[in-house]
Order: C-alpha cells, then structure tokens, then sequence
C-alpha cells in the first residue's frame, strides 16, 4: 500500500509542483502548489482506500448469472422510488456480462423503469470485480464487487455487492425474502467493511407483480 501511495504522489506531485512555480491559477505559487498538494493526497488516499477493500477469492460465473432480487441498498440517484427491483445478469464472453436492471417506481405496481448496462470483469480478480456502465451512451457507472456469496449452494442464494468508494451497496437474494438472519449477517459485514449501515435501506419486495 505504502509504495502504490508514493507511486501516485512522487511524479504528480513533482508537475504539480513545477505548474506552480511557473504560474498557476492564483497569484501566489505556495498557494498553488499547497492546492495541488491536497489534491494529490485525497486521491492517494481514494487509490489507498479502493485497494483495501476485500472480495471473494472467486466467482464461478455459471452459478452468479441468472435472476436476483435486491432486498438492501445504498440510495442513489437512479434507485429513488424503487420498488421490486431485480438484477439479471447473462453472459456475453469470457470477460463481460449484459446486466439487466428494473424496478416499479413509487409502488409495487407502478410504472416499469428499466436500464440495461455492460459488465467487464477485471482481469485476475477471480471475476469478483466488475466495471459496470449504463446505455444508451455509457455516461455513468460504477464499480460491483462482490464481497459475499452463499458457496455452499449449486447457484449462489445471496450476494453482498460493493463499491470501493464505499457509496455503493447491494443485497441481493435469489428470492424476494432472505431470511432475518443472512441479512443482519451481511449487514454486518458491510459496516465491518466501511460501509454506513445507518444509510442502507431494505428495498419493498412486497406485492410485486
């Protein structure tokens, strides 16, 4: 960890450095160079942060594809209102997965919302990490790492989907009801991770269609 950080630092910092004694946006080089500085070190500390973040050893991917219902979440932007949301993912090769995301706005019978995205798996993580982007333009996305599987089933019956910034977080079940016990355990282990419990919401799977 400590050499990843001074990778980071030791040539940005160097230009940054150099930006500054030559001009910058303020007046005062210290002063941008200071800026710069602390810059350099919050994103040393994110690269720190997203490395220490730990998946599974291996995903076999046959027994991850398939149909899931997301029973917890982290609220974001693109899951407000969401109701019986579901994940599908299909295999397309080696390296990707088509995913396929609904839910029922505002109710369990409300108007269908849908997106469909592209998974790449990244090499050598045992397909645990995946970039995921969104159509039509691919103008957002996000990192699924999967932090938690059942192994002992022939098709996984949970998942504990997270991103490395810690602002991104599934349950997910292959029935719309995971028992009280696997979702307190897997709560757990995300607040062990990082994650902010408090700000996870149980997504309604109740009187869906």
């Amino acid at each position: 960890m400590t050499y990843r950080t001074r990778y980071i630092l030791t040539p940005l910092l160097a230009l940054a450095l150099t930006g500054a004694a030559c001009g910058g946006s303020s007046e005062d080089p210290t002063e941008d160079a200071v800026l710069a500085l602390s810059t350099l070190v919050v994103a040393a500390q994110q690269s720190a942060q997203r490395d220490s973040l730990p998946t599974v050893t291996a995903v076999d991917a046959s027994r991850y594809l398939g149909l899931w219902y997301e029973t917890y979440s982290l609220p974001q932007f693109f899951n407000t209102g969401c109701n019986c949301t579901t994940a599908t993912y299909s295999l397309i090769s080696e390296v990707a997965i088509n995913v396929f995301n609904q839910c029922r706005l505002n109710s369990a019978t409300g108007e269908l919302n849908t997106i469909s995205g592209l998974g790449r798996i990244e090499p050598g993580t045992g397909n645990a990490k995946l970039r995921v982007t969104f159509d039509p333009v691919e103008l957002f996305g996000g990192d699924y790492w999967i932090l938690a599987l059942n192994e002992n089933q022939p098709d996984y019956e949970y998942a504990l989907e997270g991103a490395p910034n810690r602002g991104s977080l599934f349950i997910l079940s292959r029935t719309r009801d995971l028992a009280d016990s696997t979702e307190e355990t897997l709560l757990a282990l995300a607040e062990s991770l990082g994650f902010d419990r408090s700000a996870v919401t149980q997504t309604n799977q109740t009187g869906c269609p």
